[in-house]
């Protein structure tokens, strides 16, 4: 066997343990709704510039009725047509169509996101980061706090940040370290891992909040985080009916250029990417959706889709890229 498909890890993803069964479809109608509340926020191409390096070098990378994803020549960041200067991520929270779609779904598929994702998560980085009882990690845009959950049953020193209310109260509820605070409230060179796990596509300011993450971490200290990879097959293949394509909620798609920037500009350096994601199930899970069609294709191709996937990894170009930046 060729000594790099030896090294080929294969994830079993239940996509029905991780999603609900109307997940897809709900989707698609709450894309819909944002689109018709938000549609004012958009303008025209020509006026738009980078969300991460300002460049008014550009071209159109893909577009869906009058929302269009703009790829910049300079840092090669993938940016919406939104108007910053009106709009912020706080118009696209304070949705209620949102609100009750997002907690329906993280609320049913916590325990599966915790014994799958989280604990996983922890392994990956203590493979790749050596931390001692003391050191703190602080888990931005924490969510429902599964990985928060799976860090506090192994005593390891965390608290987390999110700005969503029923988030807060979820976590609080099981007694976990989580509050709506600023990060810039943080002792400066007081934690040693601050994770952001599927947050930094969301921000209007990446650069700025970074700094701050980089004021407040020791010496050494590191950044872990995920993000959707934009360049990738299922991106490729479903286009705007991807789930992460998101309009008016991922501001910011990445690739290695534009990662590179993001770390030379607040302080850091890259120390890995990696790619992973779930490709053969979304694309599947879409077909599923299709009223014409009556296959649990995921079902039926659950092995293959996981062999897959993981040349889809290996390769790098599946739809999720996980990265650790050290401070410099």
């Amino acid at each position: 066997m060729n000594n790099k498909l030896a090294n080929i890890k294969v994830f079993n993803i239940d996509i029905y343990k991780l999603r609900s069964p109307d997940f897809y479809k709900n989707m698609i109608n709450q894309r819909n709704k944002v689109y018709s509340k938000l549609k004012n926020f958009l303008i025209a191409e020509k006026k738009c510039s980078c969300i991460l390096c300002k460049s008014h070098n550009k071209k159109i990378y893909l577009k869906w009725k009058n929302y269009s994803l703009l790829s910049c020549k300079n840092c090669q960041a993938i940016y919406p047509n939104i108007n910053f200067k009106k709009y912020s991520p706080k118009h696209y929270h304070s949705l209620k169509t949102k609100r009750k779609t997002h907690k329906h779904e993280m609320l049913k598929t916590f325990n599966y996101r915790l014994e799958n994702f989280a604990i996983e998560r922890i392994k990956y980085i203590k493979s790749n980061i050596k931390l001692n009882k003391k050191d703190l990690i602080l888990d931005y845009g924490c969510g429902f706090g599964s990985f928060l959950f799976a860090l506090n049953r192994k005593k390891i020193l965390s608290k987390g940040i999110d700005f969503d209310e029923d988030s807060i109260n979820f976590c609080k509820s099981k007694k976990l370290d989580v509050s709506s605070k600023s990060l810039e409230t943080e002792k400066n060179k007081s934690i040693k891992l601050i994770t952001m796990f599927d947050v930094v596509e969301h921000l209007e300011n990446p650069l700025k909040l970074l700094k701050t993450a980089n004021r407040k971490l020791k010496k050494n200290g590191y950044m872990f985080f995920h993000t959707p990879n934009i360049h990738s097959l299922s991106f490729n293949l479903m286009g705007e009916k991807h789930n992460m394509f998101a309009a008016f909620n991922h501001l910011c798609f990445y690739n290695r250029p534009s990662l590179e920037y993001l770390a030379k500009k607040t302080g850091f350096k890259i120390v890995k990417i990696e790619y992973f994601g779930l490709d053969i199930k979304d694309y599947l899970q879409m077909l599923e959706s299709t009223k014409y069609i009556n296959i649990k294709f995921n079902k039926i191709l659950n092995e293959f889709s996981n062999l897959a996937q993981s040349v889809l990894d290996h390769s790098s170009v599946s739809n999720s890229m996980r990265i650790i930046f050290k401070k410099i």
